[in-house]
This record gives structure tokens, sequence and C-alpha cells, in this order.
């Protein structure tokens, strides 16, 4: 039972918490559609949690109006996996990461372009070539900070990080459990909330939302995004939110490359 998301202690913020401002967000913010790029799938493996980081990085690149880059999901997943089980590459297995873990290793190694190490699934556990770690651009500029309000004020949170006027967007990770609801989701259907029984774990890019709640960038491969509704942001203690924040200027030479 696995989707990728692996949860961290309630509270657990070591890069930051994200505070509320002093508005509320608009009651819909799609501005941001244009940057998405979709259809990536992480095609039976368990690595969502690198699919949110690189897809989030790639929308914020183009809200801070610099070249957008994809970062390597598999170069991610392997150096986040290595740290977790202590270096030892034969017990190296498909199991998922969190979020702090996959942040700790690239504020370290620094980010693989994708394009030196790109997503193929039977690759999985595979370890990159020397060339793409010679690739790894800055390795200070990620900053993810979490959400650790509860209620209304997580929803409220997330509005005005997605709302925010002009280059303070920022990108949202959302993780939570999942049920067979949320696999069959589809547009047209009502917004999800977990109701069991439990699936598996995973974590998305969320950067666009409305009334009816937040929405959530699939890698599975789907062109539309599942929404997810308020209530469950605000009630669901065992979910995960995080904003996903960078030092712009260190993040530049990434952009850049």
């Amino acid at each position: 039972m696995s989707f990728g998301w692996i949860p961290v202690p309630a509270g657990w913020a070591p890069y930051g918490k994200a505070a509320a401002t002093g508005f509320d967000g608009a009651d819909a913010c799609f501005r941001h559609d244009s940057l998405i790029r979709r259809g990536g799938d992480q095609d039976g493996t368990n690595s969502c949690v690198l699919w949110g980081y690189s897809g989030g990085l790639w929308v914020l690149g183009g809200i801070l109006g610099l070249p957008q880059k994809w970062a390597s999901v598999l170069g991610g997943y392997y150096s986040t996996r290595m740290l977790d089980n202590g270096g030892k590459r034969d017990l190296l297995v498909d199991v998922g990461c969190n979020v702090t873990d996959a942040a700790w290793v690239h504020r370290r190694q620094g980010w693989i372009p994708d394009v030196a190490w790109p997503f193929d699934p039977r690759k999985v556990n595979d370890e990159p070539p020397l060339h793409a770690f010679l690739r790894c651009r800055d390795r200070t500029w990620l900053r993810p900070r979490r959400i650790v309000a509860t209620g209304p004020q997580h929803a409220k949170i997330i509005r005005q990080t997605l709302d925010a006027p002009g280059i303070k967007a920022r990108p949202i990770l959302r993780a939570t459990r999942v049920d067979q609801a949320y696999l069959d989701w589809a547009p047209g259907f009502l917004p999800w909330r977990f109701q069991g029984p439990l699936l598996g774990r995973h974590l998305e890019l969320a950067v666009n939302y409305d009334r009816a709640g937040i929405h959530r960038v699939s890698s599975w491969g789907d062109a539309f995004d599942r929404v997810e509704s308020w209530e469950s942001v605000e009630t669901d203690r065992q979910s995960e939110t995080w904003v996903l924040d960078v030092d712009v200027n260190a993040f530049r030479e990434f952009c850049n490359a």
C-alpha cells in the first residue's frame, strides 16, 4: 500500500511555517493555469513527492518570469531514498519518501536537470550516472514551508498563497490519504474528501482553486485536476500542506542554466 507520500510528524516544519497575511484571496484563482505542465505519469512508481516538487518548480519559474525547467524526478527520488536507508544501495526499494527528506537532500546535493536523467519507470532504483550529478545546480535555494494552522485558517492560507499578487504567489504541495473515490474521480464529480478505506498516501501539486475546493494536478497521466473539497482541507488532520518557496536569487541559477 503506497503511492509515494510518507508523512512526517505533526507540526514538523524544519524550513519554516507558512503564516496568514492580510487578505483572504479571491473566490477562485486560475491565473497560473497556463504555467502547469500536465500529463506527467509516475507510472506505477511511488515517486509522487518528487513529481510534486518538479511540477511546482516548473510553475514557480513561470510565476517569477524565469525559464521553466523540469527537475529530474528519478534523480531526486533516488537520492532521497538513499538518505532514508543509510546509503545502502543494495536495499533500495520503491517505497516513497517524505517532503522534508527530499528537501534536505536537494539543499545539500542540488537538483539534477531532467534532461540529464529523464523519467523512466524501469530505472526507478538505478543510480543516476556521474554526468547527471555533475550537472546539479545551486544547493540552498529550496525552502518548503508547512501550513500548520487548522480549520478555516488552513484553507485561507492556501488561498492567500496561490492568489498572492504578482511574483509573490507560490505553488502548494498537498498530501493526503487516498481511497477508491479519489482514484475514480473525474470531471463533473462532486469535490472529493477522504472517506476510506485507506488505499494509499499521495502528494500532488496544487496551483488552482475555486469555491468548491483546491485543484490538484495529477501525476498519473490524467489531463485534468482532481478537486479536493474545502471541507477536506479544513478537517483532515492526517494530511500535509506545504508552500513551495525558494530563495529567488539562487533559484535563477537553476532556471537559467
